[in-house]
C-alpha cells in the first residue's frame, strides 16, 4: 500500500465516522501533498470494494462519512502507521 493511501485510512481512523468526504478531504491534504486524480471519494470507494472502509450516514454532509473496518486497521498495524 503507497504511502497517500495509508494516510487516507488514517484520516479515516481519526474521523471515528463522524467526517463527511469533504472533510475528510481537507484532512488528508493537510498530512499529503500528493495529488489525488481524480478525488479521495474515488480511493475511498475502491476502499470501500476491498473491505477496508465502509460508508456511514452523516447528516447534512458534503459526501457520505467513512468508517474503518477491521481489516483497514489491520493494514495500518502491519504498515506500522498504529499500534
Amino acid at each position: 500500500m503507497e504511502e497517500h493511501e495509508l494516510v487516507i485510512l488514517d484520516v479515516v481512523r481519526i474521523s471515528n465516522g463522524k467526517s463527511d468526504t469533504r472533510n475528510l478531504d481537507f484532512a488528508y491534504y493537510r498530512r499529503s501533498s500528493v495529488f489525488l486524480d481524480p478525488h479521495i471519494l474515488h480511493v475511498l470507494l475502491e476502499f470501500e470494494a476491498q473491505g477496508l472502509v465502509s460508508r456511514v450516514e452523516i447528516h447534512n454532509g458534503t459526501g457520505p462519512g467513512w468508517q474503518l473496518l477491521p481489516k483497514g486497521l489491520t493494514a495500518l498495524k502491519s504498515s506500522g502507521w498504529v499500534s
